[in-house]
């Protein structure tokens, strides 16, 4: 494994080690994870292991008919975040 050195602001630092322990992981696992499920030329984003929050919620919404999860996800983070930002 090799390190790498980001530059963030303290509020993104202080946001991402709250994140992270939430999940009960570290920010370096998150940060892999994130990487990974931004990579287009992975197979699946299913290949990624899911963190405990997200095993607890699991189920909990029906999707629209017709629509992927991933569909659902990505319209989400467009109307929380906007295009470009």
């Amino acid at each position: 494994m090799t390190k790498l050195t980001l530059s963030v602001t303290e509020e993104t630092r202080d946001r991402a080690k709250e994140l992270a322990a939430r999940e009960g992981t570290s920010v370096s696992s998150m940060f892999s994870r994130f990487v990974q499920a931004m990579d287009q030329t992975q197979p699946s984003r299913n290949d990624i292991p899911i963190g405990p929050l997200t095993r607890r919620l699991s189920g909990l919404l029906k999707l629209p008919e017709g629509r992927t999860w991933e569909e659902v996800l990505d319209e989400a983070i467009m109307e929380r975040h906007g295009p470009g930002k």
